[in-house]
């Protein structure tokens, strides 16, 4: 696979992927973006129950893209909870699989997740 910069593609599923953590769009709309432990993760009751504290007021501040390798992206969406800021931390591997189903051009699974 060629390696593309970050772009902006990458930053709109990432704040996509952190939509589906605070219910605000189904998992089943980003499956195609998501591993299989990812989707999980999101689709688990206690994750649910955690992003739902949150959901109702919150709102996403930043999405910041760092490309440690070719082929990968890291990305670290800020969530502003109030008074309170949150970090959601993701990461995208670049997936033939996912290109080969010509999805809008995004050839970008998200394979890790992390929040607090």
């Amino acid at each position: 696979l060629a390696a593309p910069e970050p772009t902006a593609g990458v930053g709109r599923l990432a704040e996509a992927v952190v939509d589906v953590l605070l219910e605000r769009r189904p998992v089943e709309q980003m499956r195609r973006w998501l591993s299989r432990d990812v989707a999980g993760q999101l689709a688990a009751p206690g994750a649910r129950r955690g992003a739902a504290r949150i959901a109702a007021r919150s709102m996403i501040r930043s999405v910041r893209l760092h490309q440690p390798a070719a082929g990968i992206v890291e990305s670290t969406v800020v969530v502003q909870d109030g008074t309170r800021v949150r970090a959601v931390a993701l990461r995208f591997e670049q997936s033939a699989a996912v290109a080969a189903q010509g999805r809008g051009g995004f050839d970008w699974l998200c394979t890790a997740l992390q929040f607090n």
